[in-house]
């Protein structure tokens, strides 16, 4: 999967699906403008409208549990992430994925 960056978004972007045949973990951060953005993953999947996906904050600039309360950082991501999205985001902020492929 080739390095994925998303900017001039307002609000909840929409999910970036994650490569699940992938045997490295996936590594996102965001750059934030904004004061109220973060990032949430999800093991479901994506793709299929039929599911609503549960979304888990991982990076935030609030802290909760489990989140990383520095946006400006990079966070490897479980195995078996299966989606990313940013929420609260400004278009200022930057959403950077990056995956490694199966070689």
């Amino acid at each position: 999967m080739r390095p994925i960056r998303r900017t001039g978004i307002t609000g909840t972007d929409v999910a970036i699906p994650l490569d699940v045949y992938c045997i490295s973990p996936a590594a996102v951060s965001m750059e934030t403008a904004g004061t109220a953005a973060s990032v949430q993953v999800t093991n479901d999947d994506v793709f299929n409208a039929a599911i609503t996906p549960a979304w888990q904050t991982v990076i935030s600039n609030t802290s909760g549990a489990g989140a990383t309360s520095n946006l400006n950082q990079v966070v490897t991501l479980p195995l078996g992430t299966r989606g990313v999205r940013g929420v609260g985001m400004v278009s200022a902020d930057i959403l950077a994925v990056s995956q490694q492929s199966i070689t």
